[in-house]
């Protein structure tokens, strides 16, 4: 359980280019239920900005969680494996409470009558890699393959990776459902 009144959360999601977001942002949250906006602490006194959709959602997590302030590192869509395991690495001594965001394949068209309901095998590594708390199988997943499915999970969880590289992980649960055609994983870790 987190201490949300002392908590600090360090949220890894995908953007256009690579940022490190400081925790007095306000962000401009345009869909997920209606316009408005979320804060990356209870202080935030930075002018509303449009960041990338995951660091928006993790800005309402935040509040939703009542965790007192987040920081963020947002991580280009084609960085290579190599880039987000160096920048794991790097995180990983000023990190305690992790909030990677990013969805799985995406298999449904908008032509299409019904979702596809077949897991695609690159969500069936990830399931697995985080059920089991070893990430190595995720680090090796392609950054072409993995675009051309839309998957925007990847690079965070190769950053993860390289978080946890050497880390003793004991999996509290790990889950995967795949509404409306869009893959989603959810897993909760203890590192320790």
């Amino acid at each position: 359980m987190v201490d949300c009144e002392d908590a600090v959360w360090l949220a890894i999601g995908v953007g256009g280019r690579s940022e490190s977001i400081s925790s007095d942002m306000v962000a401009r949250l345009s869909s997920f239920g209606g316009a408005g906006s979320v804060s990356f602490s209870d202080n935030a006194v930075q002018g509303i900005r449009r960041p990338p959709p995951a660091m928006a959602v993790a800005g309402w997590l935040r509040e939703q969680a009542g965790v007192a302030r987040l920081t963020a590192e947002v991580v280009r869509e084609d960085a290579t494996a190599v880039e987000c395991r160096a920048l794991g690495a790097k995180l990983r001594a000023a990190a305690t409470h992790l909030l990677v965001l990013g969805s799985g394949t995406f298999t449904w068209e908008p032509t299409d009558t019904a979702p596809v309901a077949d897991v695609h095998p690159i969500d069936d590594i990830v399931a697995k890699a985080l059920s089991a708390g070893d990430l190595s199988p995720v680090a090796a997943l392609d950054a072409d393959v993995c675009r051309n499915l839309r998957v925007t999970g990847r690079a965070p969880w190769q950053v993860l990776a390289g978080a946890t590289e050497t880390a003793a992980i004991a999996v509290d649960s790990a889950v995967m459902e795949a509404p409306y055609g869009v893959t989603y994983h959810l897993a909760s870790w203890r590192i320790g």
